[in-house]
Formats: structure tokens, sequence, C-alpha cells
């Protein structure tokens, strides 16, 4: 099934309908990319996917803020997961979306973007000191 995502591009939507991975939620059980998207939070755009085995995306700062809001997070454990997701992009209008990359954007409320903004405010001089003192090792400090 996710070879023919990758190879038939004229069946590939129905064959997203079979696909199948693993969530935390899920446990040992496979959820189907559907049944992902019934799950999602009203605000939410995007599906959420990480490379990881599920051991190492339970220990994933990415993961975990993630999962602090609510929100699930497909694991593509298999090889050929990542060759898939290339190919099909989004699922029901939903964007396929890797946890890791830079500017991930969360659903939240006013609330939360205000506190955020705040955040940011509040930190901009320690993340300007630590980019200074790790120049070399890291190109970008954010809150």
């Amino acid at each position: 099934i996710k070879l023919g995502i990758h190879e038939d591009s004229q069946n590939r939507k129905k064959l997203s309908e079979l696909l199948q991975y693993y969530t935390p939620a899920s446990g040992d059980e496979m959820v189907s990319l559907k049944d992902y998207c019934t799950k999602m939070k009203e605000n939410q755009k995007h599906i959420f996917i990480t490379g990881e085995t599920k051991d190492q995306a339970a220990k994933s700062a990415f993961v975990e803020h993630l999962r602090k809001h609510g929100l699930e997070v497909i694991h593509l454990i298999e090889l050929i997961d990542e060759y898939c997701v290339q190919q099909l992009k989004a699922f029901e209008g939903k964007t396929l979306v890797s946890v890791p990359k830079e500017g991930l954007e969360l659903p939240e409320g006013e609330e939360e973007k205000k506190k955020q903004e705040e955040k940011m405010t509040k930190f901009e001089n320690l993340c300007k000191i630590m980019k200074d003192a790790l120049e070399k090792k890291v190109e970008k400090v954010v809150v």
C-alpha cells in the first residue's frame, strides 16, 4: 500500500484511506489516517508525524510538547513511510507536518498566543546570550 502511494498517483487517494500507523495513544494498535483525523482537535490544521521509533518519540521533547497540548503524533517507523508521506503531503485537507521541523504551528487560543509572545519577549536576551555562547553549535535559539 505504501509503495502504491509513492508510485501510483491515480490511486493515491484510495490507497491513503488504507494506511495505518502507530500513535502514542494507540499503543500496539495501528490507527488509520481517517481515525486520526476524527480524533483531531477542532482547530487542528495538520497531521503531525515523526520519523522516530515509538521509544525514541516517547523521550522526544518535540513529541512531549505536542502531547502536553493534547495532540497526537503519527510514528513513521518503517523506511518506506518517509517516501510515502513525501508523495501524500495531505489527507482530507490536513497537511502532514514533521514534528521536529522549525516553525511548527500548534492550534492555539488567543490566551495561549499571548502567553507565548510574553515568553518570547521575556527570554529574548537569554536566547541572544545562548546563541552567542553556542555560536558554532546552534543555528538558532528560540523559546
